[in-house]
């Protein structure tokens, strides 16, 4: 039998106004709030509804609800607003292609006097940098909260010796999510009081030796077993933090980011603008059409 699969369907964007199809592959669409790219090949508009149901997509659509216009973030009357999206966009467009700001003064020259969309657009390599460092970031921010849970597991690596009060708020982050029961944490916490010495002897010849963050809880609780001292409970929140993916791709992706921008005709490029520059490139993965939406 012959093998079918399913295509985008413009009218699923009338029922789900964060879908966007792939340009390079008709059987990928692309999710705005996630974003998160998927395929429909297998499941058609069930794959649509799943992402739906997902509980990331959940939390940024309640996000997305409560999220101000990037617009608003300009303070100007309602008819202004188109001139505020297109200066906006216009930056958003550079970021993407790797323009520089110094491009900004010719194209805001082009776009008012020379195309004539708009006589009131103003978008010179100055007001570029701007908008890109207080307002699109300011914009962007919010779509990082995610972030924030794992951030609180940054202990475990064990560059310095783990506070309680650190620990205390992932057992609870652990907790609520039924990973471990309320009556367990005075055992969590009796199990602290026993590695922490070793840790506070051996934390200095780790860094010393470069030790990995997995080895040095091996050690930690190789010596704890050698002592005949319970620990079951305390691996529980090591085993959840290494579980979290974790990879150098990440820096590798922005070395190389950096290294095909900043060249040496961008020498009026500072540091404060490259880092907001980074962000907007890393982080926002719209097309401009869909920016400008």
């Amino acid at each position: 039998m012959p093998n079918y699969s399913t295509s985008f369907n413009p009218e699923w964007l009338d029922r789900y106004t964060w879908l966007r199809p792939d340009k390079n592959d008709k059987h990928m669409v692309h999710c705005t709030l996630c974003p998160s790219h998927f395929s429909v090949a297998n499941r058609g508009e069930n794959a649509l509804s799943q992402h739906k149901e997902t509980k990331l997509h959940k939390e940024r659509e309640s996000a997305a609800a409560k999220t101000v216009s990037i617009v608003d973030h300009f303070k100007k009357p309602p008819d202004e607003k188109n001139v505020a999206r297109m200066e906006i966009t216009s930056v958003y467009h550079m970021v993407d292609e790797n323009h520089s700001f110094r491009s900004a003064d010719c194209n805001s020259f082009l776009i008012k006097n020379v195309y004539g969309n708009n006589p009131k657009f103003t978008c010179s390599r100055t007001k570029a940098e701007a908008i890109l460092k207080e307002n699109t970031l300011a914009y962007l921010t919010k779509w990082l909260e995610w972030l924030s849970p794992i951030e609180k597991w940054g202990w475990v690596a064990m560059k310095l010796m783990p506070k309680w009060d650190e620990v205390e708020e992932c057992v609870d982050d652990l907790i609520a999510k039924k990973f471990i029961d309320a009556s367990k944490e005075k055992e969590i916490h009796a199990e602290y009081a026993h590695l922490k010495p070793f840790i506070e002897f051996s934390i200095s010849k780790w860094k010393e030796e470069n030790v990995s963050a997995q080895q040095r809880w091996l050690d930690v609780f190789a010596f704890l077993r050698t002592k005949d001292l319970p620990f079951n409970k305390f691996a529980i929140l090591i085993e959840y933090a290494f579980t979290i993916p974790g990879a150098n791709l990440v820096c590798e992706r922005l070395f190389s980011l950096v290294t095909n921008y900043w060249t040496d005709k961008k020498s009026r490029l500072t540091i404060d603008t490259l880092k907001s520059w980074l962000q907007a490139k890393f982080n926002m993965t719209m097309t401009c059409e869909q920016f400008a939406e």
